[in-house]
């Protein structure tokens, strides 16, 4: 995988809780419920990687509907469950409420 999907660690016990709260973009699923990620705040190639994430460890980080709304979004993402998975698409409008998006 070359792009990545950004998260947001959302567990004390990941990494110690130096992750808490961090985003993270996932670079390798190594199976159905663990991945490998590094920090978006990184300060070099070498800072480590972590494999101990699971998705409940994880939330999905929106983009922000406000840029969205004006017209400044050119964000694309990536589905990830259902019928058209795996395919990508432009965010159209975002429904933070329900954690919805429109591609």
């Amino acid at each position: 995988m070359t792009e990545g999907i950004l998260v947001r660690v959302i567990s004390t016990k990941v990494a110690e809780g130096r992750l808490y709260e961090k985003k993270v973009k996932i670079i390798n699923v190594l199976d159905r419920y663990s991945f490998e990620a590094v920090p978006v705040e990184s300060s070099s190639r070498l800072d480590p990687s972590y494999t101990n994430l699971r998705e409940k460890d994880l939330e999905t980080v929106l983009p922000s509907s406000k840029r969205l709304d004006e017209g400044k979004s050119n964000y694309m993402l990536k589905i990830l469950y259902g019928e058209h998975s795996g395919r990508t698409g432009k965010c159209l409008s975002i429904d933070k409420k329900r954690d919805k998006v429109v591609i």
